[in-house]
């Protein structure tokens, strides 16, 4: 039988299919092993690169140079809660103990600037030197504009009043019954109030400057004049817990209703309550009851690091009172106004 040329051909082509299907075949083997392999490399690679950068950002680190700074009030007392920036860039907050680190990328003149309300700011440059530095700023209170008015017990304004602040004198009232006091006591401050004037019972009380700008209309009584034959004027009753509570309260209601001055004297007050009587419940339910409020007012009047303050006064109090039911009101509104300071 006789073949033709393509049957003979036929077995040459499937050796030649098999030849080429193995070819490709290893090809791809190779190929299946050289990006294994490339993987391998590339991922070895990137470990590489992120620990050198880990090295370097330790090495970097290393080279920074310490500012530490510590913040006092005008009464050498550590203040916390003071914003500091840095050549424009913000730092942090300082501490309880009014410090706070920042950490420079090269010595030379840096710019600072701190604050708090109601602080004055502090805006300074200072040198810092290659081993680092330590600095203590001092940020004063500002003087707050204390203005007296004297009336007798019908509202009409008494003129020629002497006025002795902490036991200083600085003049009597004028016609209009005021005298305005400036440039010597500063915001936050309790000062010691007496006025004097002949006919009238001397007056003094504890003041709480809460405002930058602070009114008292204080009210004179006028002396009686002894009856003949002079008998001896019995002495005053002795003040008791119980009127310390009720003033406190009256102060209070007169704060939240407008005249946010009176939180001072309430606080005075309630504080002088505490002392007749240490474990009085009452009293402390009725300080937080004032603190509370107080903290809201200084929010209103952009003052939310005093409010904080006085929050965190509140919440001592309950270790001596934690059934109190304003507990979670304090703790609300003291974390508000500290997610709205960023803290």
């Amino acid at each position: 039988m006789v073949r033709g040329k393509a049957d003979i051909l036929a077995p040459v082509k499937i050796i030649n299919k098999m030849k080429v299907k193995s070819r490709t075949e290893a090809w791809d083997n190779q190929q299946g092993r050289i990006t294994a392999f490339g993987i391998i490399i590339l991922i070895m690679f990137l470990i590489t690169v992120y620990e050198l950068s880990v090295i370097y950002a330790d090495w970097n680190r290393i080279r920074l140079i310490p500012l530490n700074i510590r913040v006092l009030n005008d009464q050498r007392l550590p203040v916390h809660d003071v914003s500091f920036t840095i050549n424009n860039d913000f730092i942090g907050f300082t501490n309880m103990d009014g410090k706070i680190t920042a950490l420079i990328a090269k010595p030379g003149e840096i710019r600072i600037i701190a604050k708090k309300k109601p602080l004055d700011d502090i805006d300074t440059t200072i040198l810092l030197e290659d081993a680092g530095s330590k600095v203590v700023f001092s940020m004063i209170r500002p003087y707050s504009s204390f203005q007296v008015v004297a009336v007798n017990e019908s509202g009409e304004p008494l003129e020629g009043v002497g006025v002795n602040v902490d036991g200083e004198s600085y003049g009597q009232t004028g016609d209009d019954g005021v005298l305005t006091i400036t440039e010597a006591v500063r915001m936050l401050d309790t000062i010691d109030v007496k006025l004097s004037k002949s006919g009238f019972e001397d007056f003094s009380e504890n003041i709480f400057l809460a405002e930058i700008n602070y009114i008292d209309s204080l009210v004179m009584v006028q002396r009686t004049a002894p009856s003949r034959p002079a008998v001896t004027t019995p002495p005053k009753p002795r003040v008791d817990f119980q009127t310390y509570v009720n003033r406190a309260s009256n102060y209070l209601d007169r704060a939240i209703s407008g005249e946010s001055k009176y939180f001072g004297k309430a606080l005075t007050e309630i504080e002088k309550a505490i002392r007749a009587r240490p474990n009085s419940l009452l009293a402390k339910q009725l300080k937080v009851e004032i603190l509370l409020n107080f903290a809201k007012s200084l929010r209103d009047s952009n003052l939310p690091y005093e409010a904080v303050n006085r929050l965190g006064e509140a919440l001592k109090m309950y270790r001596d009172i934690p059934q109190d039911p304003l507990y979670n009101q304090v703790d609300k509104l003291k974390m508000e106004i500290e997610r709205e300071l960023g803290q």
